[in-house]
């Protein structure tokens, strides 16, 4: 995979494995790929391909689609517990940092 991508020389790659093997993969190849970026982008195909239903339009504008797919797939609860305290802090801090 590693050669063919490299071979094809693309801008930016999608890495669709899931997480965390996508960016595990991609730490791991990145020096061989020659990409100049590399993203993993989860399950974002089954979304488009409308294999996996999104959130109503109501959670969507709320930014509730984390609860709707805690809902969903509850196997993901602690993906989303650890991920939604981070990113809140995270956004606090760019946002006090913006003020200074």
């Amino acid at each position: 995979i590693v050669a063919r991508v490299a071979a094809a020389q693309p801008d930016v790659l999608l890495v669709a494995y899931g997480h965390p093997a996508q960016d595990l993969w991609i730490a791991r190849a990145q020096p061989r790929l020659r990409v100049p970026v590399a993203i993993g982008v989860g399950g974002v195909f089954d979304y488009m391909a409308g294999a996996v239903p999104r959130a109503p339009a109501w959670m969507r504008r709320l930014g509730l689609e984390w609860l709707y797919r805690l809902i969903r797939q509850p196997w993901r609860w602690r993906r989303i517990v650890e991920a939604v305290p981070l990113f809140l802090w995270a956004a606090w801090r760019e946002g006090r940092q913006k003020e200074q």
